[in-house]
């Protein structure tokens, strides 16, 4: 809160951590959220965008000059071509 009340910012946002970071900024959201009165401080998710449908994807993909195909098991089939080394 230091920042917020005492920096030239009138507005202060800290993007969540992709990793293990993102726990405790969480947490410390959560804790000030509920023991003080910045009820204006909120947690944006980072996957928050646009939707797109898969169709609009495969014209890209085709556009790119590239191919693409579905798989009903995604992560085995990336193990299996990490393995091989592709």
């Amino acid at each position: 809160m230091h920042l917020k009340e005492n920096g030239p910012f009138e507005k202060v946002y800290i993007p969540p951590g992709t990793h293990d970071s993102g726990t405790p900024v969480g947490a410390a959201l959560a804790i000030c959220h509920k023991y003080t009165l910045a009820k204006g401080i909120y947690q944006v998710s980072p996957y928050i965008g646009p939707e797109y449908q898969i169709s609009q994807h495969l014209t890209l993909v085709k556009q790119a000059g590239l191919k693409a195909r579905f798989s009903n098991d995604v992560t085995h089939e990336v193990a299996q071509l990490m393995q091989v080394g592709s």
